[in-house]
C-alpha cells in the first residue's frame, strides 16, 4: 500500500494580487489630489489676477473721478453762487461713483518762514475725494483724493463816491448773489436791507401765524356747498352775492307755501359777509343779521381799488407784516356743508392766513383755518382749508392745487 505523506510544511495563500491592488488605489488618489491641488491653485491665481485687474481699474476710475471733481470745484469757485470756504458739495457720476468736493481756507504747505506766507489768507485749498464701489461687491471700494490750491486775486474797492461804493454802503444788510434769501425768526435787522433775489421770511413759522400779503375784496361764507357752476357764475359776474341774499321781487304772489319756504332758505344760505367797503376807521361791518362785526388791526389800508370784474365797492390791502382783522370769538362754521368765497390778489409768493379760528397761533391750537399756501417746490400759491377733527385730534386739509394764484392778478 502506497501512502503519500506530506513534507510537514503548511502552505499559505498568496498575497501578491491584493498588495498590487492597494498600491494602485493609493497612486490614483495621489494623482487626483495633485490634480485638484493644481486646479485650485490655478483657479485661485486666476481669481486673484482678476481681482487685481478689477482693483487696478477701480483705482484708476476713482482717480479720474477725483480729477473730474477737482475741475468741477475749480469751476464752482469762479461762479457767482459759490458760498465760500468750509463748504462742500457732492457729485454723483453714476450708480457706483461719487465725489465730494470741499473748500478749506489757507494753504497747509505754507509756513511762517515762507516768502509767500502773506498770501495765506487769500489761498483756498480744494479737496476732491472720489469713491468707486465695485458693482459685484459693495464691500470693495476704492477712494482717491486730489487737492489743488487756488490763489484769490485781491482787488481794490471802488473809491468812495462811486455808484458801486454807494450801493454797498447805503445798506446795513446787503445780499450777494440772486438766490432766494431765507431769514427765520426771531431776527432783528436795524436799518436798510437789500436783496438781489427773493426773500423767504420766517420759513418755519406756522402758517396760521403768517399774515396775508395782498388785497381782499369781499369775504363771504355760505352755509351750503356751492356747485362749480355757481362759483363760476360768481366769478364771471353772471350771479352776484346779492342774488343769494335778496328776495325775488318779481316772484308771483300766488306761489305756494313750499316755494316761499324755499325762498326763505335761500336767504339764509349766506352765513357771514364782510364786504370790506369801509373808507375810514377801524370797524368792519358784517352784512347779515349775525352781526359779526370786526376791526382792522395794524395798518390795513382801506378804500383800495376793487377787484377786476366787480362793479362797485372797494378792497382792503394787507402789507404782509402783522396787519390782520379781528373777529368775534363766536364766528363758527355752523353747517356741515359750507363754501368760503373771496376775491384775492396776492403781492408775493408767501403763505398767508385769511380766516383762522383757534386758541393760539401754533399748529396744535388750530380749530379751522382758510389760508393761502405757498408751495415752495412748485413755486406757486393756492387756497386751502384745514380743520381739526375733534374725535382723533388730526388736522384734515382740503386744497385745490390746480387753482394757482398769480402775483398781481385778482382771483376768486
Amino acid at each position: 500500500m502506497n501512502v503519500n505523506r506530506s513534507s510537514g510544511r503548511k502552505h499559505r495563500p498568496s498575497l501578491h494580487c491584493h498588495s498590487r491592488r492597494g498600491i494602485g488605489i493609493v497612486l490614483v488618489l495621489g494623482v487626483l489630489t495633485t490634480v485638484l491641488t493644481l486646479s485650485y491653485t490655478v483657479l485661485h491665481l486666476q481669481y486673484s489676477n482678476r481681482l487685481i485687474g478689477e482693483n487696478y481699474t477701480q483705482h484708476l476710475d476713482a482717480r479720474y473721478a477725483a480729477l473730474s471733481g477737482l475741475d468741477l470745484g475749480l469751476e464752482k469757485i469762479r461762479s457767482s453762487d459759490w458760498v465760500g470756504v468750509d463748504t462742500s458739495f457732492v457729485v454723483t457720476f453714476d450708480s457706483s461713483t461719487t465725489c465730494t468736493i470741499g473748500y478749506k481756507a489757507g494753504d497747509a504747505t505754507l509756513s511762517a518762514d515762507d516768502a509767500d506766507y502773506s498770501d495765506y489768507p487769500y489761498r483756498v485749498t480744494i479737496h476732491s475725494t472720489a469713491t468707486v464701489t465695485a458693482p459685484s461687491d459693495s464691500r470693495r471700494s476704492s477712494t482717491y483724493t486730489v487737492s489743488a490750491i487756488v490763489q484769490l486775486v485781491r482787488e481794490n474797492l471802488s473809491p468812495s463816491g462811486s455808484p458801486r461804493w454807494a450801493d454797498l454802503t447805503g445798506y446795513d444788510l446787503y445780499q450777494w448773489g440772486d438766490d432766494v434769501a431765507s431769514i427765520d425768526l426771531p431776527v432783528h435787522i436795524k436799518g436798510a436791507a437789500h436783496f438781489h433775489g427773493g426773500l423767504d421770511l420766517a420759513p418755519t413759522a406756522p402758517p396760521t401765524a403768517t399774515p396775508f400779503h395782498g388785497n381782499l375784496d369781499g369775504l363771504i361764507v355760505f352755509s351750503e356747498r356751492l356747485s362749480s357752476s355757481e362759483i363760476k357764475d360768481l366769478a364771471t359776474g353772471e350771479e352776484t352775492y346779492d342774488d343769494y341774499n335778496d328776495e325775488d321781487e318779481d316772484e308771483d304772489e300766488d306761489e305756494d307755501e313750499d316755494e316761499d319756504e324755499d325762498e326763505d332758505e335761500d336767504e339764509d344760505d349766506i352765513q357771514y359777509w364782510w364786504r370790506f367797503n369801509e373808507t375810514s376807521g377801524q370797524a368792519i361791518a358784517e352784512e347779515t343779521e349775525s352781526d359779526k362785526d370786526g376791526t382792522y388791526q395794524n395798518g390795513v389800508l382801506l378804500n383800495q381799488p376793487r377787484a377786476t370784474g366787480l362793479s362797485d365797492g372797494q378792497s382792503v390791502y394787507f402789507p404782509g407784516v402783522d396787519s390782520h382783522i379781528e373777529l368775534p370769538e363766536d364766528v363758527n362754521l355752523s353747517s356741515e356743508k359750507f363754501t368760503i368765497c373771496v376775491w384775492a390778489k396776492i403781492d408775493s409768493l408767501q403763505s398767508g392766513t385769511i380766516l383762522y379760528k383757534g386758541s393760539g397761533p401754533e399748529e396744535d391750537e388750530l380749530i379751522w383755518a382758510f389760508d393761502i399756501y405757498h408751495d415752495k417746490v412748485r413755486e406757486t400759491c393756492y387756497p386751502r382749508f384745514r380743520m381739526r377733527n375733534p374725535d382723533d385730534d388730526t388736522i384734515h386739509t382740503f386744497a385745490n392745487e390746480n387753482q394757482a394764484l398769480i402775483v398781481g392778478e385778482w382771483t376768486q
